[in-house]
């Protein structure tokens, strides 16, 4: 995919923004790669670039590094395992109902099969980290900045990323700094280890508040 990417942004973004061809190569390949790993290095200003390119870097800072690597996003894994569903619902559409079928893919250069489970959790996963970035982008949106920053701006908090096209500042609104904060919170730590955590938490609080009860 990274190859796909820099090849698009280069002659959908950089190829115009950069005269000179080796800038727009070297620059193309480093935000494609700095965006897709979460490095969140960059060499470039973002303002002279159209929609694509930004576009084009959302993206790839969504979809994020390997998985069980410490890169943020969604991880590649989840995206292709998502991808492959598809076409195993439609393949599935046209056998008898009481068919066996058996869901493979390769992961780390083995062939791991995936039941049901694995397949809901992910669905889960992927909805839940839209979910939250669709309202990271409604609450930076409602505190000033523009649709363009505010998608920007929130996939790279969530992804854990750093690239900014400028709006991320010190003198930013509360609320806007409060959701990017939480943003990079749950990015890193994932979804659902704090959702785990919370719901653990809560439980001992009130088992906690009913022991102190009952003496």
């Amino acid at each position: 995919l990274a190859p796909i990417a820099i090849a698009a942004l280069f002659l959908g973004t950089t190829r115009a923004v950069y005269p000179q061809l080796g800038e727009a190569v070297r620059v193309a390949a480093f935000e494609t790669i700095s965006a897709f790993t979460t490095t969140g290095f960059t060499i470039a200003d973002y303002a002279p670039w159209n929609g694509f390119g930004l576009a084009l870097l959302v993206l790839l800072m969504t979809i994020g590094g390997g998985h069980a690597s410490t890169a943020g996003g969604v991880k590649q894994f989840r995206v292709v395992l998502l991808a492959r569903m598809i076409g195993w619902e439609l393949r599935r559409s046209r056998l008898p109902r009481g068919a066996v079928v058996q869901n493979a893919v390769w992961e780390a250069g083995r062939r791991v099969f995936v039941d049901d489970r694995q397949l809901r959790q992910v669905a889960s996963f992927v909805l839940l980290y839209l979910a939250t970035f669709a309202l990271g982008v409604l609450v930076l949106a409602a505190s000033g900045f523009g649709l363009q920053d505010a998608v920007f701006e929130f996939a790279s908090g969530l992804g854990t990323v750093g690239l900014s096209v400028g709006a991320t500042r010190a003198d930013m609104p509360d609320a806007a700094l409060a959701a990017l904060m939480v943003a990079m919170f749950l990015g890193r730590l994932e979804f659902t280890v704090v959702i785990a955590s919370v719901l653990k938490i809560a439980a001992d609080v009130r088992a906690m508040a009913r022991g102190d009860g009952a003496r």
